[in-house]
């Protein structure tokens, strides 16, 4: 792993993330599915052979990222960079 930490949207949740692969490459983001976590990625450097630089992220309400009391995961999915 590259890099690990979180960000603050604008309504004050937290979105936590992982970054995988060259810090100067190409940025992907990669949206894991239900269940899943930031930590979803692909082994074995492929990310440092393809210059790629996998950024994976827990969805509000999963992992450590928070959600809005009261909502479900669907209602806070725009709120996904």
């Amino acid at each position: 792993m590259s890099a690990s930490g979180h960000v603050e949207v604008a309504d004050g949740r937290e979105l936590h993330y992982c970054s995988w692969g060259p810090a100067g490459a190409s940025p992907v983001f990669v949206l894991h599915g239900t269940p899943g976590s930031r930590y979803l990625r692909h082994v074995g450097g492929e990310y440092d052979r393809q210059r790629v630089r996998a950024i994976t992220y827990d969805r509000p309400g999963y992992g450590l990222s928070t959600r809005l009391p009261g909502r479900s995961p669907e209602e806070d999915t725009p709120a996904c960079p």
